[in-house]
This record gives C-alpha cells, structure tokens and sequence, in this order.
C-alpha cells in the first residue's frame, strides 16, 4: 500500500501516516485517514494525526494546499485537529508558514508542526497531551 497507517504510541493518542515510494498520491493519503477511523472508535481521548513522507520519493501536486489543511478536524469526533508532519522538503514548509523561521501554523480549526525527526514528533504530541491534561 502506498499510504499505511498505525498507532504511534502506546497511548493511542497519535495516529501515524507513511506515505511511501512514489505511486501514492493525494486520494490513496485520503484513502488511508478514512480507514483508520475505525480505528478511533474503541477510544474516547482525543486523537492526534502524523503525516509521514520521509519514505516518499516524491510530493504530489498540490501538495501546498493539502498540507496547509491536513489537519482540520474532520470526520470524526476524536481528532484532535492537530498534526505533526515529517519529511516535508524545508521550500515546501516554507510556502505553507509563509516564512523560514516558522515551523508551527495555528488557527481556529487546527495546527499543524512541521518536525525534523521521531524524536521531535513525539515531544510535540506529549506537549499537546500535557496541555489538553492541564489547561490553564
């Protein structure tokens, strides 16, 4: 398959999308959300989402405007409308936060963190768990 999916973590507060080779494109990425929410039915947390493409030879066109809304809320109740993506090429990231700087873009219906490895998506997911935990 060109698009899997699985938990991330333990906590099934993270679910994760590979995007790999270069035969995936656009719908098969859709193909894969719309499945795993099955998946979200035996949890009552909410749930964040991780883009993937590091495996990925390559980004399909339109790829700016996919990834400026990949991850609003949709579909299901217990996503959590944030996003962690990685492998995202640093021109790209640029054209969705509109500046080098910049790697988290936050508004009403979502936010999306572009991450440089494992380590630092799971952090992130951490941080969002610990401020949904404890908001103040």
């Amino acid at each position: 398959m060109p698009v899997t999916f699985e938990w991330a973590n333990e906590e099934q507060t993270l679910m994760r999308y590979v995007a790999s080779g270069d035969d995936w494109n656009w719908k098969s990425f859709y193909h894969a959300v719309h499945k795993s929410l099955f998946k979200l039915v035996n949890v009552d947390h909410a749930v964040h989402t991780w883009a993937d493409f590091r495996p990925a030879e390559r980004m399909p066109r339109g790829a700016s405007a996919h990834l400026r809304s990949i991850g609003k809320q949709r579909e299901h109740t217990n996503l959590s409308g944030k996003c962690i993506l990685t492998g995202v090429p640093d021109d790209l990231r640029v054209q969705v936060t509109g500046h080098p700087d910049i790697y988290t873009v936050t508004t009403a219906t979502q936010a999306v963190h572009f991450a440089q490895d494992d380590e630092e998506a799971f952090d992130i997911c951490r941080r969002w768990d610990d401020a949904a935990a404890n908001p103040d």
